[in-house]
């Protein structure tokens, strides 16, 4: 099983394109990261919405990016895009898919967020 590091609550504004980076786990022992490069699809669950990478990437994607002068593998994550995303506090649920995880990995499923429409 793998896990993102949940560290603090993170704020969800409804519209609002902000983005969540999530950095997946294979040992949180260790903070091995995991290697996404054969990843084919990426689906978030909030509330009993989902999106997926397939429907929309512009809304849940993956890739490298350079933090502290590595490359690692992250998900990104807007879910205040997400149309119909219910408020309150919820818990995102993201699963990757590959070729040895045809029905998918969940890497975290109580990552914790707070959706807001106000301003």
């Amino acid at each position: 099983m793998a896990f993102c590091e949940v560290a603090t609550r993170e704020w969800v504004f409804v519209g609002a394109s902000n983005v969540i980076t999530l950095i997946p786990l294979t040992n949180t022992l260790t903070g091995a990261r995991m290697d996404l490069s054969g990843v084919t699809q990426v689906d978030v669950c909030i509330g009993g919405i989902d999106a997926s990478s397939d429907d929309d990437p512009s809304l849940v994607s993956w890739e490298q990016q350079e933090i502290d002068g590595e490359d690692v593998w992250v998900i990104l994550v807007q879910p205040g895009l997400i149309p119909t995303i219910p408020l309150g506090e919820q818990e995102m649920w993201v699963t990757v898919y590959d070729a040895d995880n045809l029905e998918g990995l969940v890497v975290t499923h109580n990552f914790p967020i707070e959706v807001i429409d106000e301003c």
